[in-house]
C-alpha cells in the first residue's frame, strides 16, 4: 500500500478550510435612524466606490476598499469629500465623522449599491459634523461591485466605479 506524503495533504486540507470562513452575520435591514433623531442636513455623493483584486485562497474576487466622492449642496457644489474609515468631513469648517455601518438593506435600483445606516464613531473638529450621530446613505445610482476581471494577473489593482447617493446625517 503506497502512502500520500503528510505535508501537500496538509497543505490542501488548510486551503480547503480557509475558503470555509462563516460568513459574517448580516445587517438589520431597517435603515431609519433612532427614535429622537432629527435631520441635520443632507449632501449629495458623486464620486467612486474603489475596489480592490484581491487574491484570498484560490479564488481572485473584488473586494470594497474605500469610497471617493464629492459631497454636493441642492445647487451642485462641493462642500466636502467623503472617503476612507468611511468618513465625511466638511471643507466650511473642516469638522469630520466617521461611521460604522449598523443596518443596509438592497437599493430601490437594480445595479445600485445598497442603502445604509451607519452610527457615528468618531468627530473631528467642532463643526456641523461634531453633533451627527447617524448617517443615512439613500437613493444610490450604481457603484457596485465589478462581477468579472479580476484575476491573479490583476492582485493588487483597484477598478473605480461612479456611483451617487443622498446622505442624510442625523442628531439630536
Amino acid at each position: 500500500m503506497r502512502t500520500l506524503p503528510l505535508l501537500p495533504l496538509v497543505l490542501v486540507t488548510a486551503a480547503a478550510l480557509a475558503q470555509q470562513r462563516p460568513a459574517p452575520a448580516p445587517l438589520p435591514t431597517n435603515i431609519d435612524p433612532p427614535a429622537g433623531m432629527r435631520l441635520l442636513f443632507e449632501a449629495k455623493g458623486d464620486g467612486d466606490q474603489i475596489y480592490l483584486c484581491a487574491v484570498h485562497g484560490l479564488t481572485p474576487n473584488w473586494q470594497f476598499k474605500a469610497p471617493d466622492a464629492a459631497l454636493l449642496d441642492p445647487s451642485g457644489q462641493t462642500i466636502g469629500l467623503h472617503y476612507e474609515g468611511p468618513t465625511w468631513k466638511l471643507t466650511e469648517d473642516d469638522s469630520a465623522v466617521q461611521g460604522k455601518a449598523i443596518a443596509s438593506k438592497p437599493s430601490a435600483e437594480d445595479g445600485a449599491i445598497a442603502w445604509l445606516l451607519l452610527r457615528a464613531i468618531r468627530h473631528d473638529g467642532k463643526g456641523k459634523m461634531s453633533s451627527v450621530l447617524y448617517i443615512r446613505r439613500t437613493d444610490t445610482h450604481g457603484g457596485v461591485i465589478p462581477t468579472h476581471g479580476c484575476t491573479r494577473t490583476l492582485a493588487g489593482q483597484q477598478q473605480r466605479v461612479h456611483y451617487t447617493a443622498t446622505y442624510s446625517f442625523y442628531g439630536k
